[in-house]
């Protein structure tokens, strides 16, 4: 090969060289994307108002708003999807953002089964408070019941009504006394007698009221409780801080293109 064979092929090569280097500083300045950055923000705006509107949900459950429990159900699948969409995002790349998207992701499970739970016990409660009147009524139409039983029963029946409505410790206190007042009632019946089952049926509908809306009052408080918001905002922050990190990487590189 000649010296101008030679020399042309340097050339070559060397422009070759230079293209490939102004590709990849070209490419490196496109590390990260504005738009895929607002989606993942809207993504994590939606899930935001998914919980919200759950935390509605369960409470107009709770207060017997829903006809069924689908309110409540579908938002976890909802908040799921759109969670998958961010965790297939650029900055899920981020071990940061991974262990925030992780996080997010353990607190509305947790929800979800906290829901779960309440969805349950508010069924067994319902229906307790649905058939008391009914049973409140066979009781006190039964034969052989004393008329002051007959007169303890309504007075229960109108405490566990009115406690489903007002849940303070004075109303449960006062069902309470009813219910010991009835039990006591019971245990003073004759082994044969009539009113005996009965009166046992409103009972036990009347402790599962007493106990459900204790329980419920308790589960209720936990799923307001589970982090799901501070979960949302500390994954925003990361992926934030992910984006920014990216946008000043890719004006470094433009810098560096620009200058080559």
């Amino acid at each position: 090969m000649t010296s101008a064979a030679r020399l042309a092929l340097a050339w070559l090569l060397a422009a070759a060289l230079a293209t490939g280097l102004m590709w990849v500083l070209y490419q490196k300045t496109q590390a990260s994307d504005p738009a895929a950055g607002a989606a993942v923000a809207e993504q994590l705006r939606l899930i935001h108002q998914l919980d919200s509107d759950w935390n509605v949900d369960v409470m107009s459950s709770k207060v017997g708003l829903n006809a069924s429990y689908d309110p409540i159900a579908a938002p976890f699948r909802k908040i799921g999807a759109q969670l998958a969409h961010v965790e297939s995002s650029q900055a899920a790349v981020d071990p940061a953002v991974k262990q925030q998207l992780a996080d997010m992701r353990a607190a509305f499970a947790a929800k979800a089964d906290l829901v779960d739970d309440f969805k349950s016990r508010n069924s067994v409660l319902r229906n307790s408070l649905r058939f008391l009147p009914t049973a409140a009524r066979d009781a006190a139409m039964s034969h052989g019941l004393p008329p002051e039983v007959a007169a303890a029963v309504d007075a229960a029946l109108a405490d566990a009504l009115k406690y489903a409505v007002v849940i303070e410790d004075s109303q449960r206190d006062q069902l309470v006394a009813s219910v010991q007042r009835i039990e006591a009632a019971l245990d003073a019946l004759p082994a044969a007698a009539a009113a005996r089952e009965p009166l046992s049926v409103f009972l036990s509908h009347a402790r599962t009221v007493l106990r459900r809306i204790g329980d419920e009052t308790t589960l209720l408080s936990g799923i307001m409780q589970v982090p799901t918001v501070a979960a949302i905002d500390g994954s925003a922050a990361a992926i934030d801080a992910w984006y920014a990190e990216q946008s000043r990487a890719s004006e470094l590189w433009r810098i560096g293109l620009f200058a080559y």
